[in-house]
């Protein structure tokens, strides 16, 4: 039988809602009927939405089941100390009382509705609120045809080897882009700067700053063939 941990959910919820915003994206650049992507757009949306507040009904839930824990354990502990003299065996009889008493189910209900009201949703969850500024600026970012691509991000030429990129990454330090098979060989076998004419960036280009630029491979991917081969040649 599979088990899993809280992290292991909490990992399982966030990266959910990594994959839904990455499908947004992806539709939001890829999509040329607009009632399907605005469909398809509000649909992720919501699901974003119900995604956030699973997310703060798992803390709300973990956090009422630690306090539970802790109030039982210390019930107990009150309960089973040493009994050598009458008052201890009085308090002893009052705490297993106690514990008798106790509706745990009921006090579960009981805190995690409040820990609800003191907490903002999904609708108002940072990473929902975070999900809908980043659409909603891809909704209203430029010409489509562009794939919602910035300035820095729409030359598709590898400054490297001035041949088109297949597979590009962003350099986050300024935005450049390179081909990942030749920016990882250079950077292997010595120190190199951003080849980029008038750059800013004066540091070096290690690993852990390039990530994938995804939109535009895809953009690449919908040019026409004529044009990535004039590129090539």
């Amino acid at each position: 039988m599979l088990t899993f941990d809280d992290d292991d959910i909490e990992n399982y919820i966030i990266n959910s809602m990594n994959s839904i915003e990455n499908s947004a994206k992806i539709i939001i650049g890829t999509c040329t009927d607009d009632t399907i992507r605005s469909n398809c757009v509000k649909g992720l949306s919501n699901t974003m939405k119900d995604y956030c507040g699973l997310s703060e009904e798992f803390k709300n839930t973990c956090k009422v089941m630690r306090e539970i824990e802790r109030q039982h354990k210390d019930i107990e502990k009150r309960t089973y100390r040493s009994k050598d003299n009458e008052e201890e065996r009085e308090n002893h009889d009052e705490n297993q009382d106690e514990i008798g008493e106790i509706n745990y189910c009921q006090v579960f209900k009981t805190k995690l509705m409040a820990m609800r009201k003191a907490t903002p949703g999904g609708s108002k969850h940072p990473k929902y609120l975070e999900y809908k500024k980043n659409i909603t600026a891809l909704l209203h970012q430029g010409d489509r045809e562009d794939l919602l691509l910035t300035e820095a991000e729409q030359c598709i030429i590898d400054p490297f080897t001035k041949q088109i990129m297949i597979n590009p990454v962003k350099n986050k330090q300024c935005g450049h882009n390179y081909e990942k098979a030749t920016v990882i060989q250079i950077i292997a076998t010595k120190k190199s700067r951003c080849p980029v004419v008038n750059c800013p960036n004066k540091k070096y280009i290690e690993d852990a700053d390039l990530e994938s630029n995804d939109q535009l491979k895809l953009y690449i991917q919908r040019l026409p063939s004529s044009s990535q081969d004039a590129s090539q040649t």
